[in-house]
């Protein structure tokens, strides 16, 4: 009976037994970034994304964006500057609890550039099929490639870059 006076039930928009705010099926059943919610402040990398193309549901320990037109390359190129050292660099400076939020997330801007694009989802092809075979082999060498390529898209100095990789220790 308590459930039955809930504001969504009342407008009938849900009824009484559903998620408070349900989910569309369409965000699960398309490819998506994912990146864990809670980061451990202390470790180096503060953003943490996987891209899931096997469309998977998911829990609520996660964040996860969607291509409006479900575009694999845009995540890709998406997936791999936020991955990267100079993004990681920016949400440490700026975002200093344990959460990752949506609105940091939509907050964030992103340089769109199809030279670079190109050369980056490379790298994130070679790295995934990499990783299929084998998720413990170490990527670190294609990981940095693709650092130099977003230093180069944001015009990084010399200085600036060392600026970002020092703080990573």
């Amino acid at each position: 009976s308590q459930l039955d006076k809930r504001r969504e039930v009342l407008k009938g928009v849900i009824p009484w037994y559903s998620l408070q705010w349900p989910r569309k099926k369409e965000q699960f059943e398309s490819p998506k970034i994912i990146f864990q919610k809670i980061r451990n402040q202390k470790l180096r990398k503060r953003l943490v994304g996987t891209l899931d193309l096997d469309n998977n549901y998911l829990g609520d320990g996660v964040i996860f964006i969607l291509s409006k037109i479900n575009n694999v390359s845009d995540l890709k190129y998406l997936l791999a500057l936020l991955n990267s050292e100079l993004y990681n660099f920016y949400y440490r400076q700026n975002y200093l609890d344990i959460n990752l939020k949506v609105m940091y997330l939509e907050k964030t801007q992103y340089l769109d550039n199809e030279t670079y694009k190109s050369q980056i989802n490379t790298l994130v092809d070679r790295i995934l099929e990499i990783k299929k075979e084998n998720p413990e082999i170490d990527t670190k060498d294609l990981e940095y490639e693709i650092d130099k390529l977003v230093y180069k898209l944001y015009e990084l100095t010399d200085e600036e870059i060392k600026v970002v990789e020092a703080s990573v220790g």
